[in-house]
């Protein structure tokens, strides 16, 4: 049998019932999820997890979601 890694996916929300959902579902579909409530949160995780998709919230207090997607391209375009 071939083992092969499971997809990682960042989930970043300020709300954290719809994070949880999220979260929740993707797993179910076996994606390997991390999760972060704030921009500077989602840098941070970003450059340890590595993940392959950013489902990103675009309204978040502090570092919007534009702002932190623009960060993240500097990190890895």
């Amino acid at each position: 049998m071939l083992v092969t890694p499971k997809t990682r996916v960042l989930v970043v929300d300020d709300d954290s019932t719809m994070a949880k959902f999220l979260s929740s579902y993707l797993a179910r579909r076996d994606f390997e999820v991390s999760t972060a409530s704030t921009g500077e949160e989602a840098i941070r995780v970003f450059r340890v997890y590595d993940p392959s998709l950013v489902l990103l919230d675009m309204s978040m207090p502090g570092m919007d979601g534009i702002d932190t997607l623009e960060r993240i391209k500097q990190i890895k375009p």
